[in-house]
């Protein structure tokens, strides 16, 4: 690593001592600290300070502030006027070459950072039982927070990119689901970096709802990655055979005896040809930075990442209570969503206050709560009355609780369960629960 010179830090500071406006576009680049020779630094700490006051920087200026520091106590050493006179003397060629310098000096303490970085990720390595997934965890988010943006985008810029898109048909369209009258409500479908959430109580659908969403947008849209970190690969591979053949799905848990018919062989190749992706976890759960790197494996990127679901994912460090644990998975998800660029579908459980008096669920029911609602761009929730669960058909609303971008309502569905379905309901069979006799106890 090449060392800036002592020249070339008198040439900034003279220069800048000059020239107001060039020290503060100088320190722009290299901020008060970024100086570290002797004698040097105390100085440049001065024309920030000034700088950042809006005092005009000349050699009186920066004198009278070292002076008051080292009265203060502050500082064991007082301003030296030779030194300074000397500084505001040095000979510099143009602006152009002052503010070189300070973007070189600016890039070689960046270079020291990471650097300090990777020193303390491999220091991590050398502890004995340390996990190899935290320490990835940790390492990533030093970088992201070493990576992250320094600079002020105007507003200009930004809006003529938006009439850009707009012209050229580019905006950001929204992946609709398969039913339409979910999209009414949703206005379109998700938006790509949304993190949607689904819950629902067990046996209500939620595994053969993302199901539905998967296959339909990798036949329409493009690569989907399914993590399942419940069900088997595959289990979830027969449903979806199910729903695609219309064969009930004890067919393909119990056996034809006579081979598989047709219909089957004919909706295993049409769904073999989609861009679709089930990663079986079901054996370890998976953490967030697990789910990111199969996604950017995932050539031109997914469009919908469906993780089954968020209770069962292991966070990428432990914590020292549950809630933190899920909340930080959560908002890793939406992280995801956003770094992807894509629909995230996060799948999660509904507390069991969801199941007392006959209501329906609302955001306080979602597990750890707090965390999810306020992560989630969407929260659509499953619901049915009891007496309905035995049913071949079994009507369901989808209650969208939470749409940042859509807004909130209600679409009718059918569960067919033997096919691992969800249907339009036509006949709106789940919107007259209003209509029947209250039981206190039928509702879930």
């Amino acid at each position: 690593m090449t060392f800036p010179t002592a020249t070339e830090y008198c040439g900034l500071l003279g220069a800048s001592g000059d020239d107001p406006g060039l020290a503060a576009e100088a320190l722009d680049l290299c901020p008060a600290g970024s100086v570290v020779s002797p004698g040097l630094c105390e100085v440049w700490d001065a024309v920030a300070a000034l700088c950042a006051r809006g005092v005009a920087v000349d050699i009186l200026a920066v004198f009278d502030w070292l002076h008051a520091r080292h009265a203060r106590g502050e500082s064991p050493r007082d301003a030296d006027a030779a030194h300074l006179a000397a500084l505001s003397q040095t000979p510099f060629a143009t602006r152009e070459a002052v503010l070189s310098f300070a973007d070189k000096l600016a890039r070689l303490i960046r270079r020291g950072r990471l650097a300090d970085l990777f020193r303390a990720s491999a220091a991590d390595c050398l502890v004995y039982g340390e996990d190899p997934d935290a320490i990835v965890a940790r390492t990533l988010r030093r970088l992201e927070a070493e990576t992250a943006a320094t600079e002020v985008p105007a507003l200009g810029p930004l809006l003529a990119a938006v009439l850009d898109d707009m012209t050229a048909g580019k905006g950001a369209r929204p992946l609709p689901t398969p039913w339409p009258d979910l999209n009414a409500v949703l206005k379109g479908g998700a938006v790509p970096g949304e993190l949607v959430v689904l819950a629902g109580r067990p046996g209500l659908g939620k595994t053969a709802l993302a199901g539905c969403w998967a296959v339909e947008a990798a036949r329409r849209s493009g690569p989907v990655l399914f993590v399942s970190c419940e069900v088997r690969d595959k289990t979830l591979a027969a449903r979806l055979l199910a729903r695609e053949s219309g064969i009930d799905g004890r067919v393909f848990r119990q056996g034809a005896g006579s081979g598989p018919p047709s219909a089957a062989r004919e909706a295993a190749a049409r769904l073999a040809a989609l861009p679709l992706s089930i990663v079986d976890s079901s054996r370890r759960a998976p953490r967030p930075a697990e789910i990111r790197k199969l996604a950017r494996r995932i050539k031109g990127g997914p469009v919908l990442v469906v993780v089954d679901y968020l209770q069962l994912l292991y966070p990428d460090e432990k914590r020292d209570s549950r809630e933190r644990e899920v909340a930080e998975t959560s908002r890793a998800m939406k992280r995801l969503a956003l770094e992807l660029n894509c629909p995230v579908l996060l799948l999660s459980q509904l507390n069991r206050r969801a199941e007392e008096g006959r209501r329906e669920p609302q955001l306080a029911d979602l597990r750890e709560s707090g965390a999810v609602e306020q992560d989630a761009d969407i929260v659509i929730m499953l619901h049915t009355e009891k007496r309905h669960m035995d049913e071949g058909l079994c009507p369901v609303r989808a209650l969208v609780r939470k749409g940042r971008s859509s807004g909130t309502g209600a679409a009718a569905l059918l569960f067919d369960k033997a096919r691992a379905d969800f249907r339009p309901d036509p006949d709106g069979r789940a919107r007259r629960r209003e209509a029947e006799p209250e039981n206190p106890d039928d509702a879930l």
